[in-house]
């Protein structure tokens, strides 16, 4: 059965693993070394994220097979997509088989990790397919579900079959967050209390992510609705709305860019001592405090220059792909975020159901 469909893409040559680092395109990034055998892994959807993002080349590390390739931890194992041309596509970049559909794929593989990369529509259906082998872990694309019902239901399976299910909000994996969200946690920001985000392209397909970050961030938020006036639209038959998001003292309020113009996804968050800004999905993350004002004696200002905070976005589903490893290997459990993506995708049905309603 046809599940999801695929379109073309040019084909680079892969990064390669070199001496306990990878070589990627001319950048050489250090990598722990790993004792362990390599889990194996199966990339289920050959789109965009699946396999397509990051065969144009530029050293990038932006989708699940190139992650898998690349990671030490992990042997990449075989892919299924029901499309011929990018399974072609896949075999020749990456020397592993790629079948038509699951039965082929668990019949000749022994698979611990599968990335679940297959329309949002289609994950319910295809995660069952999935549970009924001894994988160890489904990595599943977001958002989660096209409904909180289906997205519960989704969670119960992969309970009563004791598989981790993890979702690829891929920025809570990044350094950057981890870094901002120490600070945060420091109080270095002092107590943040406004923020605004400017996001396009809907409020499942990417005002999510920013909604599971805020609350990886802040914790879950108490209150969320659409703004005063608010306007409201069709993305890619994704609703876009303007909303707010409401924690006990910290308000943040999301405007939908349109897409056609151009693609914006940034926020800035103020606190009592400084703000940050995420700026370009993620690439810049900076920070400004307040001090004494250059200009005006006896005034308060935010610092003139920001402060930079090291990020490493373009190589996002290296970070992941690195999480699922520590997940598995280590037991650790930060990483599982199914139940926070489930309760992202609760503010996003409340919200799409009164922005259409």
């Amino acid at each position: 059965m046809r599940y999801w469909a695929s379109g073309s893409g040019s084909i680079s040559t892969p990064a390669r693993r070199c001496n306990g680092s990878i070589w990627n395109n001319g950048a050489l990034m250090t990598v722990e070394p790993v004792a362990t055998t390599p889990l194996n892994a199966a990339v289920v959807g050959l789109g965009g994220i699946g396999l397509k993002y990051d065969l144009g080349g530029g050293g990038r590390i932006t989708t699940h097979a190139r992650a898998f390739h690349v990671h030490n931890a992990f042997h990449l194992a075989a892919a299924v997509d029901p499309d011929a041309g990018a399974r072609s596509q896949f075999e020749s970049t990456y020397g592993a088989p790629a079948y038509a559909d699951l039965a082929h794929l668990f019949r000749k593989h022994r698979v611990d990790v599968v990335a679940l990369a297959v329309p949002t529509e289609h994950h319910g259906a295809v995660l069952e397919m999935i549970l009924e082998y001894p994988v160890r872990l489904v990595l599943c694309e977001k958002p989660l579900a096209t409904s909180v019902a289906e997205g519960e239901h989704m969670l119960a399976l992969a309970g009563q079959k004791q598989v981790t299910l993890m979702v690829n909000y891929m920025r809570r994996c990044e350094p950057g967050v981890h870094e901002l969200r120490q600070r945060i946690e420091s109080g270095a920001l002092g107590r943040c209390h406004k923020g605004v985000v400017w996001y396009c392209n809907g409020l499942a397909n990417n005002a999510s992510h920013f909604i599971d970050l805020l609350m990886l961030l802040f914790g879950p938020v108490v209150d969320c609705g659409l703004l005063p006036g608010a306007s409201s639209g069709g993305a890619r038959a994704d609703t876009c709305a303007d909303f707010y998001l409401q924690w006990p003292a910290l308000r943040i309020c999301f405007f939908s860019v349109d897409a056609a113009d151009y693609s914006c996804n940034e926020m800035e968050v103020f606190g009592t001592r400084g703000t940050f800004r995420y700026r370009n999905g993620g690439m810049n993350i900076d920070y400004r405090f307040g001090g004494e004002s250059p200009w005006f004696k006896g005034y308060t200002a935010l610092q003139k220059d920001a402060l930079d905070c090291p990020t490493d976005l373009l190589n996002y589903q290296y970070h992941v792909a690195d999480a699922i490893h520590k997940r598995l290997q280590h037991r650790d459990g930060r990483y599982d975020n199914a139940a926070a993506a489930l309760e992202t995708l609760r503010v996003v049905e409340q919200l799409r159901n009164e922005a259409e309603g």
